[in-house]
């Protein structure tokens, strides 16, 4: 289980632990050293930081909503309800164009219209790697969610990747495991869990 840090400010992530991204699965031989970084602030947002060490990374797609995962993405999948198996999954490449659905598996829709503030998506890139900094207002979450409680003690579940799908430059890569054959982020029952702290 892996505490999840309360913050005081959004500079904090950066002392948050690193969860490293290193399961490489369904053929990846690729090795990009990936992690991801955890934290909320109280009745505000939840923030995500996931970074790659990976110079010039596939990016073509500009626009929200567009299939980043065929460039190289980052990517994060949370469940404030994990009974339900529903989920929200935030995909991002090295532009900054974000793909955001929630729903279960086979069934999920943009997340644009459930509320009016908006995910914050902030890119920084160096010569060998990028980051990408999530912001999720809890607005949002509590529009997707219900009106889940989120404190100290509560209990989630996530799971972090690294993806390309186009050919050249094809991988798959997740914080915890996935035992199935065939490529396949989308099975809420391999999630990490999550306590906040």
């Amino acid at each position: 289980m892996i505490k999840i840090r309360k913050l005081r400010s959004v500079e904090e992530i950066e002392q948050c632990e690193k969860l490293p991204v290193l399961h490489k699965l369904w053929g990846t031989e690729e090795e990009i050293i990936c992690y991801g970084q955890m934290g909320y602030i109280p009745e505000k947002e939840w923030i995500v930081k996931l970074t790659a060490c990976e110079s010039e990374p596939l990016a073509t797609y500009v626009q929200a909503d567009a299939p980043v995962y065929k460039d190289s993405a980052l990517e994060v999948f949370l469940n404030f309800v994990p009974e339900m198996e529903r989920y929200l999954n935030l995909e991002v490449n090295a532009n900054g164009a974000l793909l955001c659905q929630f729903g279960k598996r086979g069934d999920r829709a943009p997340v644009s219209s459930r509320c009016s503030q908006n995910v914050s998506v902030e890119v920084c890139k160096t010569v060998d790697k990028w980051s990408v900094l999530l912001r999720i207002p809890f607005e949002l979450i509590r529009a997707c969610f219900g009106e889940v409680c989120l404190h100290k003690g509560m209990q989630m579940s996530f799971n972090l990747y690294k993806i390309c799908e186009t050919e050249e430059n094809k991988h798959f890569i997740s914080y915890t495991f996935i035992p199935v054959p065939k490529p396949d982020f989308h099975l809420p029952q391999y999630f990490a869990t999550g306590i906040m702290g």
